[in-house]
């Protein structure tokens, strides 16, 4: 009776175990080699091999993607790395691996002009975050809200390397109305100001004639 009471019990500690790796695996992948597998294969090809088209890589992303409504780059890696048939039927499933910056500058740039994009993208990124949070401290509360979807489309380019929705028209009409607001918003704190500054200044004393 006690071995039949024991051997559940250890059962239960085994899979216990089974179940603790298996997710410690799985997390393992996920942090660490997910996170660089199309990196390692854009390396090999364009740095190593100095296998890179940089024409055919815009077109792709730009011009005639697979999927034009999804993140362009990572069907382009998928298809350089993967046989075309298989990374166009992982799609059509909605799998895609992660990852795609740098990965897709040094696919535009090449060995030297990809660490010049990724530079400048990296620049860029920090410039509009220093903007956001001039704007929060300044309390520039319209120019917040409508720096939020640039904000979003800019660090998206950072996560997974999307470049195809900065040439989208609804990007363009975001970036032209946050610069109206931002310029508008400015005009008027400068007005508040100066009335303030107006009303707080003395009135000059009349000069006595001796």
């Amino acid at each position: 009776m006690k071995l039949q009471l024991r051997q559940p019990a250890q059962r239960q500690r085994f899979v216990r175990r089974f179940e603790g790796a298996e997710l410690l695996d799985k997390l393992s992948q996920r942090i660490l080699v997910q996170q660089g597998e199309m990196w390692w294969m854009t390396y090999e090809r364009v740095l190593v091999q100095g296998d890179w088209d940089s024409a055919s890589a815009f077109y792709k992303l730009f011009v005639d993607p697979y999927n034009p409504s999804r993140n362009s780059t990572m069907q382009f890696l998928m298809e350089r790395g993967l046989p075309v048939e298989r990374a166009h039927f992982l799609l059509d499933h909605g799998s895609s691996y992660t990852g795609g910056w740098p990965e897709v500058f040094f696919e535009l740039g090449g060995p030297v002009g990809g660490f010049l994009l990724v530079a400048l993208s990296a620049i860029v990124f920090s410039e509009f975050m220093f903007l956001v949070t001039r704007c929060i401290v300044q309390e520039r509360y319209a120019t917040c809200f409508f720096l939020t979807p640039i904000l979003y489309a800019l660090s998206i380019n950072i996560v997974s390397g999307m470049v195809n929705s900065f040439i989208q028209v609804t990007f363009l009409v975001k970036v032209v109305a946050a610069l109206v607001i931002y310029v508008a918003e400015d005009r008027w704190r400068s007005g508040l100001l100066s009335a303030v500054s107006a009303k707080s200044d003395p009135l000059p004393v009349p000069m006595e004639q001796g």
